[in-house]
């Protein structure tokens, strides 16, 4: 296991990552030659000196695109409703302080088990600890996965 700028690379975890979504079908004929999910991700953050690269680009990126393209939200919107990483960093940081990081296996494992909440629910810190609301805040915004 090595921290690569805030993500914990552990080749065991990502053994026992599924590679496939369970209801990949394989149907790449009509896929088109580009496409690009620019129009439904949030503006760009900024994570300062913390080591949270890996909760920004699962929930602050891929979370909210993901439900950008479900509720068919602009950028404005998309950003405005971002899922914010401090909940994931502070739920699976390998180390106490905000230099440490975690691995994406982690993060996707919360997405999938927890969720996350939303910016406007949990604001950006390494040092906020995660209460009981937040977890209920969270729980509607679960990632689906592969069992």
């Amino acid at each position: 296991r090595y921290l690569l700028d805030g993500c914990i690379l552990d080749s065991a975890k990502y053994e026992n990552v599924p590679l496939t979504a369970t209801l990949s079908r394989g149907d790449y004929d009509k896929l088109p030659s580009a496409a690009s999910l620019k129009d439904y991700a949030p503006l760009p953050g900024n994570q300062g000196q913390m080591g949270t690269c890996t909760s920004w680009a699962t929930s602050y990126g891929a979370r909210t695109i993901s439900a950008a393209i479900k509720n068919r939200w602009t950028i404005v919107n998309s950003t405005s409703y971002a899922y914010y990483p401090s909940f994931v960093y502070n739920k699976k940081r390998y180390y106490p302080g905000c230099q440490s990081g975690t691995s994406i296996a982690d993060a996707l494992s919360i997405l999938k088990s927890q969720g996350v909440p939303t910016l406007a629910e949990f604001p950006y810190s390494c040092s906020r600890s995660v209460t009981e609301m937040d977890r209920i805040r969270a729980s509607g915004t679960k990632i689906l996965g592969s069992k």
